[in-house]
């Protein structure tokens, strides 16, 4: 996201939902300032400056000579010259600009990653769940929402509470790290080729406008710009009022996803709306004030596209006059600068570096005022698919001399909307919790995400066990090619029917009026044979346990024809080694609606349905036993024209 959502909708929501005026604007401003703090820059203070307080404890200075300096974070990165190339990136090295400022705040991921395993540099960003689940985020917003609310105790180990400007901050920078989860949702903040992704089509908002030529990097940028985040599409996913098809070419096969960014935005926005309630200890308003009040104001402007602040500050300031729509990053800057008030600079170290902290396991499991040591472990079990439906299960295992509670599981697809969710207990003992969730097959090529947390009986001081495991749907339809055959003339009852024919001499095409013309049977139908061979293909993974085949014709306004009484063939498999391919050679006879085309010559393209159930070869599970129809393409057979002949039967 840019300015526009995470300064201006942060200060009006900040301001309208009741934080004092400085309040707001400290948390508006911190959280854009994440997107502007690239410059490698500190303070010199005294060592009695800081003797005492958390920027000494934490060690979060540098010595020189008789002084120290404290270093304003670094959130943003200046050039792309600060990435590593792909082949030289060290995922293990924590001081790298990805794991100090992209991952923490811009591609946050739902629990700690373990950097030192490679597996790190396939997380992807996706909106934060609900408050209530423990993980990053519930432990960041509650530790937030106690310092606000000043209940955070004093015992002398690190937790004293913030100073008023040092919680602002955190409210701020934490918005930022909210918003941008949505915003980035399906990439992450290495360089990793997950991010090597390709705008397909652009759109902007719900015109019928295409700009793919915005996003689409130039031979120079291909080059230099790095594998991380969002930056091979720039700028599409922090733009407001952009709907596009992205496609993630790492994957195979590549994988599609649709960001809607007012959609996301909106999204987030309400969820940073639920964040201020807690902080504010306010009632939810179960979404009526929300609609009635604050949805009317901020999804007609985050309609208009631009990162003017002149223009943005006009725009809000007309809609909410009595808030002070004012950003000055240099203004930010020189408070952090401020060695006479220090609170600002010192408050902005040390949120980040709770925020640091909590990115990686190592770190995490140290000894913290918001994290104690993981609850345990999950493990997912083979996906299991039978024709339509599919199961995934996981089992949570709780730590020694723990007890697990629930497990919880969620699915959720690329858009990162919810699908299905359940919430398993124990029954019997044990330390192990299984559980199942059970769905449809989507009938489109997608991938899903099914997330699991277990919560134990300690978990008020753990962190909560979670895995991710995401699940790849094939399009079915591509899996089946076909090739047919091409016929001369077929005659048969009062009907002419050819293959790709223009030569239609030998038939009456003139009707003087309009009457319905119908066969010798005094019925609207016409008998026909059709002598038709055709060879299909399945992808080699996969194994044929059944093919039925049927006709069906289609007309030139693509209305399906449902021939009456339509012959079905049941196909009989090849033997030998492969039964990946299916040949047949068959008269098709079926019934033509005559009335349909009384007076007309109709030029009907040829379908064939198939019924198929296939299973996967040895090595490829996943796809399990599926059964699903499928249908040829319409070039695949030549076009038939059919011309009434002169001596049809009318009523």
């Amino acid at each position: 996201m840019n300015i526009q959502f995470h300064y201006f909708v942060i200060r009006y929501l900040s301001r309208r939902m009741g934080f004092d005026d400085k309040t707001s604007q400290i948390i508006a401003g911190a959280s854009q300032y994440v997107d502007e703090s690239s410059e490698i820059a500190s303070v010199s203070f005294t060592k009695a400056e800081i003797k005492g307080k958390k920027i000494e404890k934490r060690g979060l200075y540098v010595n020189d000579g008789t002084k120290v300096k404290v270093y304003i974070p670094k959130t943003i990165h200046k050039s792309f010259d600060e990435f590593d190339g792909v082949d030289e990136f060290d995922y293990k090295d924590t001081t790298n600009i990805c794991w100090q400022s992209m991952v923490p705040f811009h591609y946050s991921p739902l629990r700690p990653i373990d950097h030192t395993k490679e597996d790190c540099l396939h997380y992807l960003v996706e909106a934060p769940p609900d408050f209530d689940e423990k993980g990053i985020f519930r432990d960041l917003t509650d530790y937030c929402i106690a310092q606000y609310q000043m209940t955070v105790p004093n015992n002398g180990n690190d937790t004293e509470k913030d100073s008023p400007e040092e919680t602002a901050i955190r409210i701020g920078i934490l918005t930022h790290m909210l918003a941008d989860c949505y915003a980035h949702a399906n990439v992450n903040g290495l360089v990793s080729m997950d991010n090597d992704t390709t705008a397909l089509q652009v759109m902007n908002g719900d015109m019928a406008t295409y700009i793919t030529s915005d996003y689409i990097l130039s031979a120079a940028e291909q080059i230099s710009v790095p594998y991380v985040g969002q930056y091979r599409t720039k700028t599409l996913l922090d733009d407001c009022y952009v709907r596009a098809n992205i496609m993630q070419n790492n994957f195979n096969p590549p994988q599609q996803f649709i960001h809607d960014s007012l959609e996301s935005f909106m999204a987030a926005a309400r969820r940073i709306y639920d964040f201020f309630l807690k902080l504010l200890n306010l009632d939810d308003d179960e979404y009526s004030i929300w609609n009635g009040t604050y949805v009317p104001v901020i999804a007609p402007l985050l309609r208009f596209r631009s990162t003017d602040v002149g223009k943005l500050s006009e725009m809000w300031h007309a809609k909410c006059t009595d808030i002070d729509f004012s950003y000055s990053k240099d203004a930010i800057k020189a408070k952090l600068s401020d060695r006479d008030h220090p609170e600002y600079l010192f408050g902005a170290a040390v949120v980040a570096d709770d925020i640091r902290q909590v990115v990686h396991i190592e770190e995490a499991r140290k000894e913290s005022t918001m994290l104690g040591d993981p609850a345990g472990s999950i493990s997912f079990g083979a996906v299991i698919l039978e024709d339509n439906k599919f199961t995934l299960s996981a089992t949570g295992t709780s730590a020694a001399g723990d007890t697990p509670k629930t497990l919880t599981m969620l699915l959720m697809n690329e858009r990162s909307q919810q699908i299905d969710s359940a919430v398993f207990t124990q029954i019997a003992g044990g330390n192990s919790i299984t559980g199942q969730l059970k769905n449809t097959v989507p009938d489109h090529a997608a991938v899903y995400t099914l997330r699991a947390s277990l919560y134990t009986e300690k978990s008020g001081k753990t962190i909560a066990a979670m895995g991710i495991l995401p699940v790849t749907f094939e399009d079915l339809s591509s899996l089946i090619t076909c090739t047919g055959n091409s016929l001369s003339k077929i005659h048969q009852d009062d009907i002419l029917v050819s293959y790709n024919s223009t030569d239609r001499s030998d038939a009456d095409l003139s009707y003087p009026d309009n009457a319905d013309y119908f066969n010798q049977d005094n019925s609207h139908l016409i008998g026909i044979i059709l002598p038709l061979s055709a060879k299909f293909q399945l992808d080699k993974k996969y194994t044929f346990k059944s093919v039925v085949a049927s006709l069906t014709l289609m007309d030139g306004n693509n209305h399906y024809i449902h021939c009456g009484n339509a012959k079905q063939n049941s196909v009989v498999l090849s033997k030998g080694n492969s039964v990946s391919t299916v040949t047949f050679c068959e008269d098709w006879k079926n019934n033509l609606p005559l009335d349909i085309y009384y007076k007309n010559t109709a030029d009907l393209s040829l379908r064939i349905h198939l019924l198929v159930s296939i299973t996967a070869n040895k090595g490829e599970p996943f796809i399990g036993n599926r059964t699903f129809v499928w249908e040829s393409a319409p070039d695949v057979f030549p076009v038939i024209n059919t011309v009434w002949e002169a001596d049809a039967h009318k009523r």
